[in-house]
């Protein structure tokens, strides 16, 4: 027993001995590898730091969490459409330089960043390119989406001319890269092969990035300079949807991100951004030659441009353009010539134009570019001349600044748009920190994190005095009229009658009207156009928004053709669809001329069948119905408002526009009623019936529209959920001012009552001015005729101010994307005068149009669909 236990004894022994033997080896390898991994991360830590300074804190910063490297920052997305679905953007880090210290003046960093030479982070693109374009695209950090739906609703073409340098140009490429925009890159016949090559095999991965269809070698001070981005504009052009064209060169670099240069871009609202001026020209660069053609004044100014794609359309399609071209060919450097003097010679919108280039001549001052008044904010170039003059801490090649470290403070605080210029082998670091910044802004706004304050772009007098307004979608030709200007419909002042000044009230009470529709069968025999251009009708869409938008009028009249011809010429607008019914008791001549006159209009048209209508039958509702009925073949129109040949608009065109938007669908009553429920009353059962009923009542026009709007079981697109009752707060009745007298319609008269309703005199001209409805029942025209005088000039000088132009005759254009999207369909009743006079000048006067009146009124809530309360 004894000799057992003792061998047991020896075996734990044993067996301790081995145990404590591993555990010790284990130890040792754990205590080693803990050794080698603390040295890891330190080294690792230390390579993220500076290892040449030593500097005990910089040594203690990693970047191991937020920074990495730019060849790996990619922005992607699981949908084109869904901008939302991005991974987390991390800073980027393109140099081992701390940016922000060089940003203020820390001397050590300064210096040790002119240490470092170029190439220390040379792509080898032939290796990225042999793994195919997805891993090239991933690899150098492309963002391959829109980022933001403001950014993809709004492309921009540019073309970029090369010679060298295609990591430079590669760099600029991606900064700028999105993939609603479209490139355009034009390589130097005399750059070498290998950079050609790789230019070439990074355009193929991009189905938006293209080379040139025939390259050019271009020589400084001959037309081969300009050339290149005519080729690119014309590649471009075929490409419909780009906004605005941008000219850059391989050795420049954006200073705003896309996301802020879409910002600007839509302050611009239009505008050209060109150089200009003719103090500083050299004019013996055009003395040799022949005089300038169609009168143009040449101007010096910038290669480089931003400029609406109409501007593009005028040099490419225009044969005052191509003259002029031509011209600039004989004369020296006409790079500096051309583009800017085609921005500046405003003479040329006056020289009948071609639809292709309406609306492309925008400054309309003197062509000096400065630092206040007209800022050139395409290219930062420090040249060291006035007013272009400032310390250049790199190095001068030509007069022009190539940047150095010590710029970087200065570059990012100008407000340009892109700066150049850069040497990709000359203090480098310059370059990668305004890359650094410029993406990590990029990921700032994208999260959220910044946002970037356009005031002082708003703010650019230039802006003002251009000459297109809202023309950013364009489809059609918008402008095609010589300036706005102050309208005077009569010899009174009107501003003293809104003042209520007695003198010119009595005086304005004694006008009386005289003319003669011969006047106006005058203006026909010349023709049409003569008609339109006398009269002052916009023959032609401003805005993309606007066209998109039409509105269908009926017009139901019966005599004073001229009352009823300013009431047309106050709402029309090419996009939109007119009925006028003319009542079967007008007079022969008043029939003929609103025959004439619609004759003249292919969207206006004289009803498909005529009745006699009598107040209180059903004759009274059937104009509005066949207008209806020969409306609803237009299938573009989305509001239909009825109205009769005694009525004047109180709201200018684009602000209808705006309101009815803001309606979002919803009916003001029997008035304003949007297409569907247009759609219900023609073409549904239950409305027929209930329209053969109201044919058995009294009055059934105030029953039938009403009825069906007000009754929710229905389910009739756009109408009131509520209780039916027009009041002043919560459902006023917006679609016409009358003033009957009664209550909710109860206003002191100035003029007179002819059953019950006020025919306004001019005393009633302030309480107008003030009403928020959109038209205004009901004018004699041979009764205190100043009185609609002098609602035709404010309307008039209103929609002017509104668009800050300077007009003559009738409005022949939309003026604004959105009106020009929201057209209206009238029927206006007529019975004769057709001329009303026209006199002398207006002093400005200014309404301000108060949009939000109308999104306040809390009806417009009862009248949307559910998808409206989903967003609300």
């Amino acid at each position: 027993m004894s000799h057992t236990r003792l061998l047991l004894c020896r075996y734990c022994n044993l067996t301790v001995k081995i145990l404590t033997l591993i555990l010790l080896i284990f130890g040792i390898f754990y205590f080693a590898f803990t050794i080698q991994f603390l040295e890891i991360t330190s080294k690792t830590r230390i390579n993220c730091t500076d290892n040449q300074s030593g500097d005990k804190q910089d040594s203690k910063k990693a970047w191991t969490e937020k920074v990495f490297k730019n060849e790996k920052n990619t922005i992607d997305a699981n949908s084109n459409k869904n901008f939302q679905e991005f991974k987390t953007f991390q800073l980027r880090k393109s140099t081992d330089i701390d940016c922000m210290k060089i940003t203020t003046q820390d001397k050590r960093e300064i210096e040790k960043s002119k240490t470092r030479i170029f190439p220390y982070t040379q792509p080898d693109y032939q290796e990225l390119f042999s793994i195919g374009c997805n891993h090239f695209k991933s690899d150098r950090g492309y963002i391959t989406s829109s980022l933001t739906f403001e950014e993809e609703s709004f492309p921009i073409a540019y073309s970029i001319v090369v010679f060298k340098e295609a990591a430079q140009v590669e760099r600029l490429l991606r900064a700028i890269y999105r993939p609603q925009n479209f490139y355009c890159i034009h390589i130097d016949i005399k750059s070498n092969r290998s950079f050609t090559e790789i230019i070439r095999n990074i355009s193929s991965c991009f189905d938006n990035v293209i080379i040139s269809s025939r390259s050019v070698s271009p020589v400084w001070g001959q037309f081969s300079i300009l050339e290149p981005d005519l080729i690119c504009m014309e590649d471009l052009w075929k490409y419909k949807k780009w906004k605005y064209f941008i000219n850059l060169t391989g050795q420049e670099y954006p200073l705003r991100t896309n996301y802020e240069l879409v910002k600007i871009l839509k302050v611009y609202d239009g505008a050209n951004d060109v150089d200009g001026t003719i103090k500083r020209a050299n004019k013996n660069r055009w003395k040799k030659v022949e005089p300038a053609p169609h009168g143009i004044k040449p101007t010096k100014g910038s290669l480089h441009i931003t400029a609406n794609r109409a501007f593009v359309d005028y040099v490419l399609h225009n044969k005052t353009a191509h003259e002029f071209l031509n011209w600039t060919k004989k004369t020296k450097i006409p790079d500096e010539t051309f583009f800017s003097s085609l921005n500046h010679n405003p003479i040329l919108v006056y020289r009948g134009l071609t639809k292709v280039c309406r609306r492309v001549i925008l400054f309309l001052s003197e062509p000096e570019t400065d630092s206040v008044i007209k800022p050139f904010l395409s290219r930062f170039v420090n040249w060291g001349t006035p007013p272009f003059d400032w310390k250049c801490h790199g190095k001068r090649v030509r007069e022009v600044c190539i940047f150095g470290v010590k710029d970087i403070p200065l570059l990012l605080s100008r407000p340009e748009f892109f700066t150049n210029k850069f040497y990709i082998d000359y203090q480098p670091v310059t370059l990668d920190c305004i890359e650094e910044f410029h993406y990590n802004r990029t990921r700032d706004q994208f999260e959220k994190k910044s946002e970037f304050n356009t005031t002082y772009y708003e703010n650019l007098p230039f802006i003002r005095n251009a000459k297109n307004t809202s023309i950013l979608d364009i489809q059609n030709d918008y402008v095609e009229y010589n300036v706005f200007q102050d309208r005077k419909s009569t010899d009174i002042d009107c501003v003293k009658i809104l003042n209520q000044n007695m003198e010119e009230i009595l005086k304005a009470k004694k006008r009386l009207y005289s003319h003669s529709q011969s006047d106006y069968q005058k203006l026909l025999s010349f023709g049409c156009n003569h008609f339109k251009s006398e009269r002052g009708y916009i023959t032609n869409s401003l805005t993309f928004e606007e066209e998109h938008f039409p509105i269908a009028y009926s017009i139901v009249v019966f005599k004073e053709a001229a009352q009823v011809e300013r009431l047309l010429r106050a709402i029309c607008r090419p996009q939109n669809f007119y009925c006028i019914h003319i009542d079967i008791k007008s007079s022969n001549s008043f029939t003929e001329l609103i025959r004439n006159i619609s004759s003249c209009f292919d969207n206006v048209f004289i009803s498909s069948r005529s009745v006699s209508p009598v107040w209180g039958q059903f004759s009274i509702l059937e104009p509005d119905l066949i207008c209806m009925k020969d409306l609803w073949k237009y299938k573009k129109w989305k509001y239909f408002i009825n109205l009769t040949g005694q009525e004047y608009p109180l709201r200018t065109y684009y602000e209808l526009v705006k309101i009815l938007k803001v309606y979002d669908g919803a009916n003001d009553a029997e008035g304003t009623i949007k297409r569907a429920f247009v759609d219900y009353v023609l073409h549904n059962e239950t409305a027929q019936e209930f329209l053969n009923w109201t044919k058995k009542t009294q009055i059934p026009d105030e029953t039938f529209f009403s009825s069906l709007n007000h009754n929710p079981q229905l389910n009739i697109p756009g109408s009131y959920k509520g209780e039916p009752e027009t009041d002043s707060v919560i459902k006023p009745f917006l679609t016409r001012f009358v003033n009957w007298g009664t209550p909710l319609f109860d206003w002191k008269c100035h003029g007179k009552r002819v059953r019950m309703v006020c025919i306004f005199g001019v005393e009633d001209i302030p309480l107008l001015l003030s009403r928020p409805e959109f038209f205004t029942n009901k004018f004699y025209i041979d009764y205190q005729p100043v009185a609609l005088d002098c609602i035709e000039e404010f309307h008039y000088n209103r929609t002017r101010d509104q668009y800050e132009q300077d007009w003559t005759g009738y409005i022949t254009s939309s003026l604004t994307f959105e009106e020009e999207s929201f057209p209206i369909a009238y029927s206006i009743v007529v019975f004769k005068e057709a001329a009303q006079v026209i006199y002398g000048n207006y002093q400005k006067y200014i309404i301000v149009f108060r949009q939000r009146y109308y999104r306040h009124v809390p009806y417009r809530l009862f009248g949307v669909n559910s998808a409206f309360w989903s967003r609300i």
